[in-house]
């Protein structure tokens, strides 16, 4: 007889809220006219505010073993949903005036709703199948959203390239998954470790699975697509790619390589560590060379992803709450960065470059000075994202290092700083456009010149593929403008707010580390020990704390 699943709905909340404004969304956007656009704006906001409040008001109810064993929600699932239901609250502001006046705001808000409920599965599955799904359901989403702007040729390149190796890696990890499961017999994260066969399939099968999670952080070598997809994608979508996608993908290589692949932990810590040097030697190198605002973002995001993964070096020690306090900080000052981006975008109608920066820090005679506010927010997120005190990504940087010095790994730290001194150069870049240089159109235009065409030639009913398939259109038709110029006062607003918070994050990091400490006592079951896992360990350990979650809220693991 087979038995009845264990069907713990709250496991699944914030999936279930998504996934349900998700469909609404999408139906009530079918409508035409300001009102339905509006209404579906609220709507989408609504979705994910509650969900929001939902996943912190139950962050300390673990559910392990939900749905049969495919559902493990606790402290550091709940770290993950927080950072996407935030990033994609800030992205659907970030594009409610951009989706405003085309007949794809429903798709927009609908697939941003189902990118969101897929991450919250992938970052709380309890079995490599239910990670699979979360990965491919919140993949196909990003795809789409990447090509989502038709009318340029940037926007259907990026989805493109997105898709075909986000397919490889997909394939990568599925395959890596299959021998994993073939050596082990179990699809259980938890229970691969206690399978007493570890071989060559399970040694090939993990070095896979972590180069198909290595994609999603883009970390290199798997980072190709990077630079292409942030520059070509909708600057909404870059910006809640580069921070939900690295933040639940670094969350989940953590729980698999330290639970499925802990007895194998001496032989995937020194190419975490490889991989971490690679990343940021490729991420700085390659952002020296960017007049193009987004791409040197994205080689950045690359330098940031080998930073988070010296981090992760240190597990058994502080590594796990170190990582938790860099993605939220990364987060916060990443979409900072992008915020004043979007800002930029809307008042050249084009994209930006470095030389559109320059002498945007200053008040203008007779102006107030929150004009130049906004330029200062970018300049606090560049100066985070560097790694200079007082910034909060001076701490997040000190404390991921420290995780690797204290396991050994002190060579690491010294290349990671030597990384962080390289990156002042492109760094510092923004800040010297910003108040040492004067207005100059004739330069900016210069630099707009590389960019990439705004748009393509669509035919009558918008669809831009005769271009694309045969490289003229079927007959003459006017290029669709893509974007008109003009202000961004609330993206203004929302920049200046995350820039403020990575001061915040600084001065008052206790909070989120103490989040990072609970995600770790889930994650590793050391009990009330937050930095000596192996500590707790020669104590014997200790399961979550009962208080945490009645016996009826927890199921038990298979």
């Amino acid at each position: 007889m087979i038995p009845k699943p264990e069907l713990q709905w709250l496991a699944i909340g914030p999936e279930l809220i998504t996934a349900v404004g998700a469909m609404l969304v999408l139906l009530i956007g079918l409508g035409k006219g300001a009102k339905v656009r509006g209404t579906v704006l609220v709507l989408s906001l609504l979705t994910l505010a509650i969900a929001l409040g939902f996943t912190i008001a139950r962050f300390h109810v673990t559910t392990y073993g939900a749905f049969n064993g495919q559902v493990d929600s606790d402290e550091l699932a709940n770290v993950g949903r927080i950072i996407a239901l935030s990033s994609a609250l800030i992205a659907v502001v970030f594009g409610a005036r951009g989706r405003s006046d085309d007949g794809r705001h429903g798709e927009f808000h609908a697939l941003v709703l189902s990118a969101v409920c897929g991450m919250g599965l992938f970052v709380a599955a309890g079995s490599f199948v239910s990670l699979f799904v979360g990965l491919e359901l919140f993949s196909i989403a990003l795809y789409v959203l990447c090509a989502l702007d038709a009318e340029r040729a940037a926007s259907l390149e990026s989805g493109l390239k997105y898709l075909i190796l986000g397919g490889l890696s997909s394939a990568i990890l599925l395959y890596g998954t299959a021998l994993v499961y073939g050596a082990t017999g179990t699809f259980d994260i938890a229970g691969v470790a206690e399978a007493s066969h570890r071989g060559v399939l399970v040694w090939t099968g993990a070095a896979m699975v972590l180069g198909g999670l290595a994609f999603k952080v883009s970390a290199a070598p798997m980072h190709w697509w990077t630079p292409d997809v942030y520059e070509g994608a909708g600057t909404p979508v870059t910006a809640f790619m580069s921070t939900a996608t690295k933040s639940v993908a670094f969350l989940v290589l953590a729980r698999v390589l330290t639970t499925s692949f802990a007895p194998e932990s001496d032989a995937w810590v020194p190419v975490v560590a490889g991989i971490a040097v690679t990343s940021i030697v490729v991420g700085n190198v390659g952002a020296l060379i960017q007049t193009h605002l987004k791409r040197l973002l994205g080689y950045s995001s690359i330098a940031q992803a080998g930073y988070l993964l010296v981090g992760l070096v240190g597990w058994e020690g502080s590594g796990i709450p170190a990582l938790v306090y860099a993605l939220i900080v990364y987060s916060a000052m990443t979409l900072g960065a992008f915020a004043y981006v979007l800002v930029l975008e809307r008042d050249l109608g084009r994209d930006a470059t470095l030389a559109d920066l320059a002498g945007r820090g200053w008040i203008p005679e007779g102006r107030s000075v929150l004009v130049a506010l906004p330029a200062f927010g970018m300049a606090l997120c560049a100066l985070s994202l560097a790694g200079i005190p007082p910034t909060a990504g001076f701490f997040s940087k000190f404390a991921l290092f420290g995780a690797a010095v204290d396991h050994g790994y002190a060579w690491l730290a010294f290349v990671a700083v030597l990384g962080s001194v390289v990156s002042l150069a492109y760094y510092l870049r923004i800040l010297v456009e910003l108040y040492m240089h004067q207005p100059d159109e004739a330069r900016a235009e210069a630099f707009a010149a590389s960019l990439p065409a705004p748009s393509v030639a669509i035919d009558e009913s918008g669809d831009p593929r005769d271009e694309v398939m045969t490289g003229e259109p079927s007959h003459p038709v006017p290029a669709t403008p893509v974007r008109t110029p003009g202000r961004a006062p609330v993206i203004a607003l929302v920049g200046v707010l995350l820039a403020a918070a990575t001061l915040v994050l600084a001065f008052v990091p206790e909070p989120v580390l103490d989040l990072g400490c609970d995600a770790k006592m889930a994650l590793l079951d050391v009990g009330s020990s937050c930095t000596d896992h192996q500590a707790a360990e020669e104590t014997g350990g200790s399961s979550t704390d009962a208080a945490a979650a009645s016996p009826e809220d927890v199921a038990p693991v298979e």
